[in-house]
């Protein structure tokens, strides 16, 4: 009888156990994720986002792009590139020359594209565009799509590099250069061809007459070439040593005629003594972590921000080294190269100002991709080992980013130097006859710029020799010929800069608050000041005043003579015919008569054809105070300064002055004499003769 168990004749019998399949450990699993989500992996989807990315910074950068006012610098940019191309070119083998090819440039753009702000600006956008797909390749290259993707997207919306990119400057086409400049290096480096070494020579001498700074990038990639060489890892460098050196060669004939100068500097001492001051190697890294991170901490959002972007980076660089983590991890070449291209720009430099203080923050815009290349590698860190810190730290980046955008970047309120209103300003307020001295000198490039008022206005700089020895006498015997003929000037200062120029405010303290009367109050604007100024007497002759435009013979009470008066339109030479936003520029010529030591103050209203008051009225003491007529002597002279914005539809017009004693506004001084054989006796307010026509 058969069993349904039994076994085929011959085979031996054998006990089998079933096993299950075995569970990777956690470890196991995590070595075996791939560097790039395996939607990343594609090319074309990694193209798309950079493409994404680009129009992101574009767009960003685009917006406000002419909000703000040009600086110094930008105006001066302006100037320098709108010289003929000649001695454009000299500026080349020029000591202290920075960036001459920027300049020369732009001098070309501006023919094509004009000198507005936007258009002045749009070079920048350009360039710090561009640099978010440079930082897109660099990142891939050491640490693969992942760190360059997020690195893009830091730098695309960085309030710092958006700051540059709309600024009239070399920077973020320093930055894109060094950019290029880095892959191209590291591409050459691990191939054959030695097109790769061409185009590096070429971009890399092209950064160099752009900034100087430039060259500290070349400075990272030696040391990272020595470092791969010293560890003997071929496979690592698979180029032609003699391709390196030919090109590392090659870059030091066009940086000779820079080195030469800055050797020459560095032995004297002699550049940028005057601008910058000493800074500490630890002040310079919390300077570079603040602008790197979201541009300044002012506010606790920012500095919140701030400190956020620097945990990340530090957290970049530390896991690096440690070799912590698997998924995102580095090799070992890229990760001393990360560190050298962040750090060693920085310490190359504070070692330079250590010599001759330079530090400006802007310099090392070009260690920048190296600090967002190592946040990305902290929030890679944190995404593998703990996402929510990822998310946590993310999400709070951005916020204190478009707190930072909206609140600095983006704010409609000044935060350049604002030359444009302050110009705006002085061009309603100047009259005929007029001087304006610019203190220093060399911000005459950014008055011209915006100052253009609608007859000739005399700009006087004074020569830097006398500010800066301080030769009272030559400098006085040079401001008395330069005011000859005048019957007011104004002054226009940068105070941070005019200190440094005239340490001991001579100029200002000394020669004009003693030898002139202010009129106005000073006018301050973001990085500019202006002062008004009325000498006690015609520069050059011995008259107080001589009235154009009438003559009067009237005496308020026992006190005060008004001897005539000029008007002036802001937008014409010398005729009272206006339009609507124009000013009118009063000028009362007063006199004392008898010893008095009441104050008065003076009220000026419009009026229109009917006696009826516009609501255009000006009551104050005389010069605004300055000098009030309890200071006025016995038969003292005064020109007594009044502005008038016009703001009513197209008429004729009057002018109405009237005078009274500032305790009692109530007591009008009864007013006798005449205008023009039209005369008045014992009334409280007279119309100025001459009508007023508004257009």
């Amino acid at each position: 009888m058969l069993k349904c168990n039994a076994k085929p004749s011959g085979a031996k019998a054998a006990k089998t156990e079933y096993k299950a399949p075995a569970v990777p450990s956690l470890a196991q699993l995590k070595s075996e994720r791939p560097a790039v989500p395996s939607w990343l992996r594609g090319t074309q989807v990694q193209g798309l986002i950079v493409v994404g990315l680009v129009l992101l910074a574009f767009f960003m950068r685009r917006k406000g792009l002419a909000t703000q006012s040009l600086w110094f610098d930008e105006a001066d940019l302006v100037s320098r590139a709108s010289q003929e191309i000649s001695t454009i070119l000299k500026s080349f083998f020029k000591p202290g020359e920075n960036g001459p090819l920027y300049t020369l440039l732009m001098h070309f753009w501006l023919q094509f594209a004009g000198t507005g702000e936007a258009a002045i600006r749009t070079p920048s956008l350009l360039a710090g565009t561009a640099a978010v797909p440079l930082i897109f390749l660099v990142g891939k290259r050491l640490g693969g799509a992942t760190r360059g993707l997020i690195a893009a997207f830091l730098l695309s919306i960085s309030p710092y590099h958006l700051w540059y990119s709309q600024d009239a400057k070399m920077y973020p086409l320093a930055l894109c250069l060094t950019l290029a400049s880095v892959y191209l290096f590291l591409r050459g480096l691990h191939s054959s061809h030695k097109g790769w070494w061409v185009a590096y020579v070429i971009i890399t001498t092209l950064g160099f007459y752009i900034h100087l700074m430039t060259v500290l990038i070349v400075a990272v990639e030696v040391a990272y070439y020595l470092f791969t060489t010293l560890r003997k890892a071929d496979s690592e460098n698979p180029a032609p040593r003699k391709w390196v050196a030919i090109s590392l060669g090659l870059l030091t004939l066009p940086y000779l005629p820079i080195a030469i100068w800055q050797l020459i500097a560095l032995r004297d001492g002699t550049v940028g003594n005057g601008w910058f001051q000493p800074v500490g190697l630890l002040a310079m890294f919390d300077s570079l972590g603040r602008r790197f991170g979201v541009n300044r901490s002012i506010t606790p959002w920012e500095e919140i921000g701030a400190l956020t972007y620097a945990g990340l980076a530090a957290l970049g660089l530390g896991v690096a080294w440690l070799g912590v983590g698997q998924r995102f991890k580095l090799s070992r070449p890229a990760i001393f190269f990360l560190t050298v291209y962040f750090l060693l720009p920085i310490l190359a430099f504070y070692l330079l100002s250590m010599r001759i203080p330079l530090f400006a923050d802007r310099y090392l815009l070009i260690a920048s991709p190296a600090y967002y290349l190592l946040v990305s590698g902290g929030l890679l860190w944190l995404l593998e080992k703990f996402w929510p810190a990822a998310i946590i730290s993310l999400g709070l980046a951005l916020l204190c980013t478009v707190i930072a955008l909206t609140s600095f970047n983006y704010s409609s309120e000044p935060q350049k130097e604002d030359w444009r209103e302050a110009m705006r300003w002085l061009g309603d307020q100047v009259r005929p006859g007029d001087e304006v001295f610019i203190i220093p000198g060399y911000l005459d490039s950014a008055v011209k710029y915006y100052f253009k008022p609608p007859f000739e206005v005399p700009l006087i700089t004074i020569p830097g020799e006398l500010l800066n020895d301080h030769d009272d006498v030559q400098l006085n015997d040079f401001l008395q010929k330069s005011i000859r003929g005048a019957e007011r000037a104004w002054l226009v200062i940068s105070p941070e800069r005019y200190v440094q120029e005239d340490q001991k405010q001579f100029v200002r303290r000394g020669w004009f608050d003693y030898n002139t009367f202010m009129f106005s109050h000073p006018e301050v604007k973001v990085g500019v000041t202006i002062y008004g100024y009325t000498f006690k007497l015609i520069p050059g002759t011995n008259a107080s005043f001589f009235p154009r435009t009438a003559q009067t013979n009237y005496t308020f009470g026992e006190t005060l003579s008004l001897e005539g008066y000029d008007y002036v339109s802001s937008a014409r030479d010398s005729v009272a015919t206006l339009h609507y936003g124009d000013w009118l520029h009063l000028t009362l010529f007063w006199r004392k008569l008898n010893f008095d030591q009441t104050n008065y103050a003076m009220t000026v209203r419009l009026l229109d054809r009917d006696g009826h008051d516009t609501g255009t009225s000006y009551a104050s003491l005389p010069l605004n105070g300055y000098f009030t007529t309890n200071q006025w002597h016995k038969n003292e002279a005064l020109r007594d300064y009044r502005d008038l914005f016009i703001h009513v539809p197209p008429g004729e017009y009057r002018l109405e002055v009237s005078v009274y004693p500032v305790a009692n506004p109530q007591a009008l001084l009864p007013i006798n004499g005449s205008e023009q054989g039209n005369k008045v006796t014992g009334a409280t307010k007279i119309l100025l003769g001459k009508p007023i026509t508004v257009k």
